[in-house]
């Protein structure tokens, strides 16, 4: 009965210790890059804004590449999405 909240929880924790991580590993980075280095305040939100945008786009990414190892070769996707068929057979084997 629980087993999708625990699912979903769990990929939160992972989420979250990843995000975490991130901030850890680039945070000195980001903030040497910066260009604003005399405000302190402007300095610490744009570095925040980097490091989660890196976050993001590297969670876009490996959700798009696990979504596509997941469907690829199906029979219901079509060739252009990395399928071998059509989209009509999404329907077929359903009672």
């Amino acid at each position: 009965m629980w087993a999708d909240f625990y699912y979903s929880l769990g990929s939160c924790a992972v989420s979250w210790v990843m995000l975490a991580l991130v901030k850890r590993l680039t945070w000195d980075f980001f903030a040497g890059v910066c260009k604003e280095q005399n405000d302190k305040d402007v300095l610490h939100a744009k570095t925040k804004k980097m490091v989660e945008s890196l976050y993001r786009c590297m969670f876009f990414t490996v959700a798009s590449c696990w979504a596509l190892a997941l469907t690829y070769g199906e029979e219901y996707m079509a060739w252009p999405l990395g399928g071998n068929g059509d989209f009509k057979k999404v329907h077929d084997n359903y009672p």
